[in-house]
């Protein structure tokens, strides 16, 4: 995402990427600093794992329109 950001000059891209990388850490740290049940945790990071996935398969088709 931010290199696309940087690529494409769209600032919106750069956020996303913040955000991210906030949901990405926020499981982590909900665990460590509440005692959160791991399973949750884990479960939580699962799905981040899976929208992941999605974007990065997604997200070819935006790289290639860049190279025309």
């Amino acid at each position: 995402m931010v290199l696309y950001s940087v690529s494409t000059k769209q600032t919106v891209w750069l956020i996303y990427a913040i955000a991210a990388h906030a949901a990405v850490d926020f499981p982590a740290a909900l665990w460590q600093a509440l005692h959160f049940n791991i399973f949750i945790v884990e479960a939580l990071l699962l799905g981040v794992a899976a929208v992941s996935v999605i974007f990065i398969k997604r997200s070819r088709a935006m790289f290639e329109s860049l190279d025309g």
